[in-house]
């Protein structure tokens, strides 16, 4: 481990990073995890459990699944602020590729809505736990203090971002170490059963066409 954590403090294997984005694949294991023990599907409609009020008028709510959110293949811009704070089909679902936070957000309300759990909770009990992953988080802990690396822009350090509800998409806090462990673990195709393993493989680009042939 090389570099500072803060100004004068240097980085450890205790250090907790902002993860960003690379929250999405803890997020996808957890998806794919409760896929292999049949606690939902890839291709089942989400609508049953999770509709966004922003596109409850739009018919096509009825087309997403688990696999498209996780594919980016919602329609969805990456961030609703991004189509003036309200979520938007920029494309019909499956027939393009668009990266999309707010697709992963979705997905994840789904998760909870259909199985009763928070979605943190069901990446605690499913990835994170069964990982021994104990120094990471979605959401703040006790725990954190002084040992949150501080991110540095613009010639300064800045102060963490941290969140007291789960995010989807972003914000995990996390060490080498721990991410490690869960990346050796997707590799090791760990907690999925053989279907769900071989899915990894499966193209979804464009996996419908508009006219929905």
């Amino acid at each position: 481990v090389a570099g500072e954590q803060s100004p004068g403090v240097p980085a450890t294997d205790k250090t907790l990073y902002n993860i960003a984005s690379l929250t999405k694949p803890i997020v996808a294991e957890t998806i794919l995890r409760l896929a292999s023990e049949n606690k939902l599907q890839l291709d089942e409609p989400i609508y049953p459990y999770w509709v966004d009020p922003d596109v409850k008028n739009n018919p096509w709510n009825k087309l997403l699944t688990p696999r498209l959110c996780l594919s980016h293949q919602t329609g969805f811009a990456n961030w609703r602020r991004m189509t003036n704070g309200i979520l938007t089909f920029k494309f019909q679902p499956g027939t393009q590729s668009g990266y999309s936070g707010e697709g992963f957000f979705y997905v994840a309300r789904f998760a909870q809505n259909k199985t009763g759990q928070p979605f943190d909770r069901l990446a605690q009990n499913y990835v994170l736990g069964p990982l021994g992953m104990k120094d990471t988080s979605f959401t703040a802990q006790d725990w954190f203090s002084g040992r949150l690396a501080q991110p540095y822009a613009n010639g300064g350090f800045l102060p963490p971002a941290l969140t007291s509800t789960w995010n989807a998409a972003d914000l995990v806090e996390t060490t080498i170490t721990d991410y490690a462990h869960f990346v050796m673990s997707v590799m090791r195709n760990e907690g999925l059963s053989p279907a769900i393993a071989a899915e990894r493989l499966v193209m979804t680009r464009d996996w419908t066409s508009e006219d929905g042939r």
